[in-house]
């Protein structure tokens, strides 16, 4: 390898942060995707489920601007760092899970509870080091890197799936555990990489699915122009402010069908295995839309891929309520890459194509916030609408507010690329 190859080959951090992708994604597929089989193993009914996983997404959402805050504010401690730090959390609390499954239900609760909040705490962390590579120049193609977060949440499903028969719940824990041992590992062998606040020049990118940028004379101009409060966030991006609003129903009517997934197969006649069969054939097909990203970019704009994954996490939550036997469910997941895979790529590069250097944190803190108010909403409602009404109430229930935010996603339109930014999409 030639002194040039070797430079480029370094500059590239697409491999080891699709290592991240693909750790987390395994351990949210086991914590998140898991959590109804393993709390319901432990005595737990529908509703105190949901209320233990709302309180988890609502704990996140309190939290992760004060943390944020405080990594933005340390010259000590890196994002990489704190990655490090809630990977290790993780892996304490899945070896107290395993050992007190059988004890006193509380304790499990709270520890679960735990659990399930640092993952959610992880995730704008997991975004932040990929913008932060970014912003130091490095190349890393996004769409690639949750291209293997999908494989890793496919391999943890279908496994767990295959195993939990024998295994029972007490299973889960430890699967926990190993993905949390090796996102430990993975954050510790991230390279370093400097905050674009240590930077004095910008990097330029190449290629069409590769997400770059630069940092152009006027973004160098006082942060105080492009920041300020809230209400003049959104009086600067109205139309995100619409898109915020109908992300919010459509959410919730994804958290019905995936943290719920165990009630919903139980409901047609299977049990976990088939659980762990509809989750890996849905993170597998949600592959395809990631890896080809970079192509569609240059067809249409990232605001027409953002817009139009509401209609596909509609139809999802509706033909799953439709669906008469488990074996009609496996065809909806061809429905997954439209929905959840184009909506998790295309608001990444929307986001930053569309508002201005310092606005584009903000841009992802309001998303991650919107999901998390979905996350909580979701989770309070499910368990009621469960031991109250059924499956049946619970699907009908989200596929109603899921098209009424597919319909308002729609009508947000699309923003004007700010002048900060290239529009890549050419």
């Amino acid at each position: 390898m030639t002194m040039k190859h070797r430079a480029r080959a370094s500059r590239d951090l697409t491999f080891p942060y699709a290592l991240l992708q693909m750790f987390y994604w395994m351990n949210m597929a086991v914590t998140a995707g898991y959590a109804s089989f393993f709390l319901l193993g432990a005595k737990l009914t529908n509703s105190q489920i949901g209320l233990l996983l709302a309180a988890g997404g609502l704990l996140s959402a309190l939290i992760q601007p004060l943390l944020a805050a405080f990594a933005d504010k340390s010259s000590s401690l890196s994002v990489r760092f704190l990655m490090m730090l809630m990977s290790a959390l993780l892996l304490v609390c899945s070896l107290l899970l395993v050992f007190l499954f059988h004890g006193n239900i509380a304790a499990v609760s709270v520890i679960y509870l735990l659990a399930y909040l640092i993952l959610l705490l992880q995730q704008p962390f997991l975004n932040a080091i990929g913008a932060e590579s970014i912003d130091a120049g490095r190349r890393l193609n996004f769409g690639l890197s949750r291209a293997f977060g999908s494989a890793g949440y496919m391999a943890a499903a279908f496994l767990l799936g295959q195993f939990s028969v024998h295994t029972g719940p007490v299973l889960v824990p430890a699967g926990i555990a190993a993905a949390s041992f090796a996102l430990l590992l993975s954050s510790a062998a991230y390279p370093k990489v400097q905050k674009h606040s240590q930077r004095t020049g910008g990097a330029a990118g190449e290629n069409d699915g590769v997400a770059q940028s630069e940092t152009p004379p006027a973004a160098s101009r006082s942060r105080t122009e492009a920041e300020g409060s809230i209400f003049s966030f959104f009086t600067r991006y109205p139309q995100y402010a619409v898109a915020l609003v109908g992300l919010l129903p459509i959410f919730i009517g994804h958290i019905y069908i995936n943290n719920y997934l165990l009630q919903i197969v139980r409901s047609k006649g299977a049990g976990s295995s088939s659980m762990g069969n509809l989750m890996s054939v849905a993170a597998l097909l949600e592959l395809t839309v990631m890896l080809i990203y970079g192509k569609l970019r240059t067809w249409r704009p990232d605001s027409f891929w953002f817009r139009i994954s509401g209609i596909f996490f509609t139809l999802k939550v509706l033909l799953t309520l439709l669906t008469p036997t488990i074996g009609f469910l496996y065809p909806v997941q061809l429905i997954q890459p439209l929905g959840w895979g184009l909506l998790s790529v295309s608001s990444v590069y929307y986001i930053s194509e569309a508002m201005a250097p310092s606005d584009k944190v903000k841009g992802q803190a309001f998303f991650t916030a919107v999901f998390t108010l979905g996350n909580v909403l979701g989770n309070l409602t499910a368990g009621f609408l469960l031991d109250h009404g059924g499956v049946f109430a619970m699907l009908l229930c989200g596929s109603i507010v899921s098209a009424i935010g597919a319909a308002l996603l729609l009508l947000s339109g699309s923003h004007r690329p700010c002048p900060f930014t290239r529009k890549s999409h050419r």
